[in-house]
């Protein structure tokens, strides 16, 4: 397990969507307050295992090891397509059209 830096809540793995619900910030600045921290437990980093994904902060990344592991499959953009990415979306949209109105 890890901690999240802020809430020193343990984890897996640090997410975005917890960077984001719980702290308002974006992954990018979690980083840059704490370089050091890890961002998810030995399990999550073990790549042999199926199911468990990654990003990049750059792409198209400059090593794609993890990307030619016969056991992965790269879909760009996946995980940011969600039953609450939508929602989130919507509600922000809503927002914005009410205040431009």
């Amino acid at each position: 397990m890890v901690n999240c830096q802020v809430c020193q809540n343990s984890f897996n793995m640090i997410t975005n969507s917890h960077l984001l619900h719980r702290h308002g910030m974006t992954m990018e600045k979690y980083k840059e307050l704490f370089p050091d921290a890890r961002l998810y437990d030995e399990k999550m980093q073990k790549e042999s295992e199926p199911g468990y994904t990654t990003y990049w902060t750059k792409e198209p990344p400059e090593e794609f090891g993890l990307v030619k592991h016969d056991r992965v499959i790269a879909t760009p953009h996946l995980g940011g397509f969600t039953v609450e990415s939508v929602d989130r979306s919507t509600t922000e949209a809503v927002k914005n059209i009410l205040h431009t109105l």
